[in-house]
């Protein structure tokens, strides 16, 4: 079966956290956090946290917003940046990278102009990350961002074989997960998780929404997907729950959609 993960995003980074995941049966972590945490994280200190728990960091969510490769005007920006956090990361034994690009453009041809920077953009920063051991995966995005759908998402990895790709669960809003992991392939090497209701994003615990998780996950069984089952939930207040997620709920939710297709 895949690895058991949630990313840290909106969660505080301490002791208490680790030994959470620990009890729950989640194995390994996605780091994401704003560009200022990042920069005054103690990355050793993490580790150490990691290690008393037996939970491993598999993946960094790189910071967007000013950092955006679909950008010349701030393309030395974010590869400082990248750099900074790529360095540090990997000395600790993280060797997958997240990156979102930032577009969002329903005008075609901004979205031309951004798709051609982005390509150049992140294939530089493909060959940077590989430097340090480490790979750059492509998040698919939803509504008007570059990288909305399985076409978009391959022509930006097209410049270089060392990019790779994020699938995001409830990103596709105009296209079908499966058509998506067929066309993407083995080019996926994460996921981030979480349910939707085919009109925008949710991040909702899976099972509350419209995904048919038997055939997203029959198809990423047979494209031969073996990176990380890696939740990207709010665990704050859910309007699908009515209550806030817990990491009990995962839990529960791997045993009854994941698991029985590992069996």
């Amino acid at each position: 079966m895949y690895k058991i993960g949630s990313s840290s995003k909106h969660l505080e980074l301490n002791d208490e956290l680790f030994a959470q995941y620990a009890l729950a049966g989640i194995q390994v972590m996605e780091l994401a956090m704003s560009l200022e945490r990042f920069l005054s994280l103690d990355y050793n200190k993490i580790k150490e946290l990691a290690d008393k728990h037996s939970v491993e960091i598999v993946s960094v969510h790189l910071p967007c917003g000013d950092c955006d490769p679909s950008r010349n005007e701030s393309y030395d920006y974010t590869m400082g940046i990248y750099r900074t956090i790529i360095e540090k990361a990997s000395a600790i034994g993280v060797h997958r990278y997240i990156v979102h690009t930032g577009v969002s453009s329903n005008d075609p041809d901004e979205r031309t102009y951004a798709l051609n920077v982005a390509k150049k953009n992140l294939s530089d920063i493909a060959d940077m990350a590989a430097e340090y051991g480490s790979v750059i995966a492509v998040e698919v995005l939803p509504r008007t961002c570059l990288g909305r759908n399985s076409d978009e998402i391959l022509e930006l990895i097209s410049l270089n074989d060392k990019l790779m790709v994020c699938f995001d669960t409830n990103h596709l809003l105009k296209e079908d997960s499966t058509e998506f992991i067929r066309k993407v392939g083995k080019r996926i090497v994460t996921t981030h998780v979480s349910d939707y209701d085919f009109v925008d994003e949710k991040h909702w615990l899976p099972g509350t929404g419209m995904i048919n998780w038997d055939r997203l996950i029959n198809t990423l069984i047979e494209v031969g997907y073996n990176g990380p089952w890696m939740h990207e939930v709010d665990f704050e207040y859910s309007d699908v729950l009515g209550r806030d997620i817990t990491f009990e709920d995962l839990a529960d939710k791997v045993n009854t959609i994941l698991a029985p297709h590992f069996e």
